[in-house]
Order: C-alpha cells, then sequence, then structure tokens
C-alpha cells in the first residue's frame, strides 16, 4: 500500500515542481526589466538578469531526461519519459477527479441539483474518466513490454 501511494505522489510532486519552475522561468524571461514586473519582482531585481531563468529551463530538460533514462533503462531515455508521463498523467487525472467530485458536492450542498450546470460536469467527467482510463491502460501495456 505505501509502494502505492509513492508510486502515485512521486510523479504528481516531481511534475509540479518542474512546471512550477518552468512557468515561473518563462514569466520572469518576459517580464521588462523592471523591478515591480515578474512573479518575484516585489522581493528584488530579478528580472534583471535573463540567464538564471534560462539556466532553469536547461535543468528542467536535463531533470527530464534524467527521468526517462531512470525509467526506460533497457529501452532509453524517450520510452521512459513515455512512461513516466503517463504515470503523471494518471495522477493528475485522479486528483482533479476527486477536485471535481469534492466542487459537485459543494455546490450541491449550496443550491439544488438543478441549479448545476450538468452539461458541463458530465463532459468534465467524460474527459477525466478518458484520460485516467487511457494513462493506465497505456501504462500497464507499456510495463509489459519492458
Amino acid at each position: 500500500m505505501l509502494r502505492q501511494l509513492t508510486d502515485f505522489l512521486k510523479p504528481l510532486l516531481i511534475s509540479s515542481l518542474l512546471g512550477l519552475a518552468v512557468w515561473v522561468s518563462v514569466r520572469e524571461l518576459v517580464a521588462s526589466t523592471d523591478v515591480t514586473t515578474g512573479i518575484l519582482g516585489h522581493l528584488g531585481a530579478w528580472s534583471e538578469h535573463k540567464t538564471p531563468w534560462v539556466m532553469l529551463i536547461g535543468l528542467v530538460v536535463i531533470a527530464l531526461w534524467g527521468l526517462g533514462r531512470v525509467h526506460g533503462r533497457p529501452r532509453g531515455a524517450v520510452w521512459g519519459l513515455w512512461i513516466w508521463l503517463l504515470r503523471a498523467a494518471f495522477s493528475w487525472s485522479l486528483v482533479c477527479l476527486v477536485l471535481l467530485i469534492c466542487i459537485v458536492v459543494a455546490g450541491a450542498t449550496k443550491q439544488s441539483l438543478s441549479d448545476l450546470h450538468w452539461p458541463l460536469v458530465l463532459l468534465s467527467l467524460l474527459v477525466l474518466l478518458a484520460i485516467l482510463t487511457s494513462s493506465r491502460i497505456a501504462y500497464t501495456r507499456a510495463s509489459i513490454q519492458r
């Protein structure tokens, strides 16, 4: 049980940290050199120099390559990256499904069920279930082919 929990949480945490690093880097790269612009502008003159943000994006690419090498040892980095992306897609779709259920329950307690926007809820549920099942099926098939 603990191994399954760590298999679920590792790609979730790693992908969120890598995504956050790329998002902050891109926002700081496109920000002007004014101190108040950018995400970290109010903390200091972070947007003045652009090279550290480019280097951070490069480190994210190297980290993704390393993840691909670790997960795809016999078949290569691209295969390993595919496996890791399938695990991350499964984890994120499961988190989104739980969040959607929480939103529907909270909406149902605050208003009547007829007031909910059911086409959007059902479409979101359908998309989430499709991503959840397809990523899990593809992951199990890819793991068998290892």
